[in-house]
This record gives structure tokens, sequence and C-alpha cells, in this order.
């Protein structure tokens, strides 16, 4: 039985090898091999694909190039800075409100607002100060100016709110009429043991008098907020009251 071994020649490698006339051993199988090869498969190729070829290649190249130019970019490129003056202004509130010699790992709540508390602190006749009460102490200065301030545009409700405001803000009224409101509002209340006789058993009826009609707080303020805990309910909120004029010193 013959065997048979499979080898590989270049075309040159044959040619040295055998000369004209020689014939290949029995049982070799020879493959042919051309170094050329590649040419002949480019040679071979229609002008149309060639030219599908020469496009692919340079589209390919164009793209890698495109993306380490956006890659490059990306990383070389820094964000858009807002210098305008509600920008700086706002930015200049966070930093004066925090306090970088805090270390934020140990105690962030001083780090964040440790600024704002030292710069603002709790007002005479109130018992706690916030970013809200200030927002609260701005917008009464607005609705202070507006009122001082009469304008012909005005729509009949403003012309009214104006009309009430001078009418507390009339000092030679107030002066004549002296004490005489007040006088007639504690007797309406049930009255005060220092100017008369006060009826204490009916106490409870003044606070919801007071409560309800003159929006005031003798003891402890309650209100209907959003729950802390979730605030998709609402939830009947007790809290500390505080003073009834702006400070202590009306007191003494």
């Amino acid at each position: 039985m013959s065997t048979y071994k499979r080898a590989t020649l270049d075309e040159e490698d044959l040619v040295d090898s055998l000369s004209e006339g020689d014939v290949y051993p029995n049982g070799l199988q020879v493959n042919f091999r051309s170094s050329r090869s590649g040419q002949r498969c480019w040679a071979a190729r229609t002008s149309v694909e060639k030219r599908l070829v020469v496009l692919v290649t340079l589209l390919a190249a164009g793209l890698v190039a495109c993306l380490a130019a956006l890659g490059i970019q990306y990383q070389t490129r820094t964000p858009p800075v807002c210098l305008t003056e509600a920008c700086v202004s706002v930015t200049s509130s966070i930093l004066n409100s925090m306090d970088p010699t805090v270390d934020p790992c140990q105690d962030f709540f001083s780090y964040a607002c440790g600024g704002w508390i030292k710069a603002n602190p709790v007002p005479d006749g109130h018992s706690r100060w916030g970013t809200f009460s200030n927002l609260w102490e701005h917008n009464q200065a607005v609705i202070k100016h507006l009122l001082e301030n009469a304008t012909a545009s005005v729509s009949e409700a403003e012309r009214k709110a104006q009309v009430y405001y001078r009418a507390c803000m009339n000092e030679t009224r107030i002066e004549e009429l002296r004490a005489k409101p007040l006088m007639e509002l504690i007797e309406k209340l049930g009255g005060w043991n220092i100017t008369g006789p006060w009826a204490k058993d009916n106490f409870q009826d003044t606070l919801q008098v007071v409560t309800a009609h003159y929006r005031t707080s003798p003891f402890f303020s309650v209100y209907v907020s959003a729950d802390s805990k979730n605030s998709n309910s609402n939830v009947i909120q007790v809290d500390q009251s505080g003073l009834g004029l702006p400070s202590r010193d009306y007191y003494l």
C-alpha cells in the first residue's frame, strides 16, 4: 500500500530542486504556494473593488482619528464657568455660609452652616432663626415699601391695603386714642387682673378667642403641615411659642 506525505514548497525551491524532465518521488504530494499570490489577488480584483477597499480603509482611518481627537478634547476641555451677577451672588452666599475651619468628616453641619450661624444670631423676641426667617424679613421689607409708595395703577384690593396700613401708621390718631383701643380689647377678652376684674373661670374661652381670631399662641403654637417622616401626609404640629412683642425689653 502506498503512503503519502504532504509538503509545501515555494516555486523558487521547486525550480531549484527539480530540473527539466524530473518527476516527483512516488508517494509525495506537493502543494504549490506562490510568493506573489497576494499581488495576484489584488491584481485580480476589479477597479470598483479596489476603489471600495481604498475608500473603506480611508473611512476607518478617519473614524479612528475623529475618536482620538474627541477623546483628547474631552479630557482637556474645562467645564464652563458662570460669571453672571446671579451666579457670583449665589456662590458668595454659599461660601459665606460655610465654615472651612471645621472638618466635614467630623461635623458636616457646622462645616456647611457654621458661617451662617455666626453671622446670623437669633434676634431678640425669637426662639429660633433660619434662612426662611431671613426671607420672611426681606419680604416684609418689600411689602412695606409697596404699601408706603402708592402708584396710580394699583388695584382696588391694593388700595384698601394701603389705606389700612396708613391707618395703623397714623401716629397722631394713635396718640389721641392712647390706650383706649387696647383696653377695649382686654375687656372683650375677659379682662386683666391688673386693670380690673378678671374672669379667670373663662380663661379657656379667652385662649380660644385669642388663638382663633387673633392668631396668637400664648403658650405653644399649633398648626398643620407636612409630616417630617412622610411628606405625603399632613399632621398637627405642636411647637414652642415666642414672645408676642419683638423684644423682652418691652416686658420689663
